[in-house]
């Protein structure tokens, strides 16, 4: 029958609350699961990152895949500079690993390279000089050995 204003009001407002305690559930059940989402996309990269020492962090490795870096070649291939101990000698960075791979270098190529002329003691090949020569067209294994070979 004939329902007095503020029962109305009571009722449309408590109509509301629930609507909007609902539409903030669901906020944060999608916020989680798109959190759960990226973190185990990431989450084998940061951990081989960080057992190996590499000092790659989990928000650089979502911030390649914005720029659209391949974050498991970067990494692999950051990992293989530690492991051989080029990461300060060299002067081979996060930065500049991706910088070469936008480019359309070879990053993985070029990190051997640079490792093999490490190892050879003989060859002076820094990773400005062996991504230049990556991006010029010849591979840096045949350079390395034309160097090697002139001295």
């Amino acid at each position: 029958m004939f329902r007095p204003a503020a029962a109305i009001l009571v009722a449309a407002d408590t109509n509301i609350s629930q609507v909007l305690s609902l539409v903030v559930v669901i906020f944060v059940i999608v916020a989680v699961l798109v959190f759960l989402a990226v973190f185990a996309r990431y989450f084998r990269l940061w951990i081989q990152s960080a057992t190996t020492g590499a000092g790659i962090g989990i928000f650089d490795l979502l911030r390649m895949t914005f720029r659209k870096v391949s974050p498991a070649v970067i990494l692999r291939s950051k990992i293989m500079a530690v492991q051989a101990g080029l990461v300060d000698d060299a002067g081979i960075t996060t930065k500049g690993l991706e910088a070469h791979y936008l480019a359309g270098g070879n990053v993985p190529l070029v990190t051997r390279a640079i490792i093999a002329a490490h190892k050879a003691k003989t060859i002076e090949l820094g990773f400005k000089q062996a991504t230049a020569i990556d991006l010029a067209g010849r591979t840096d294994r045949k350079s390395t050995r034309l160097n090697s070979s002139h001295t």
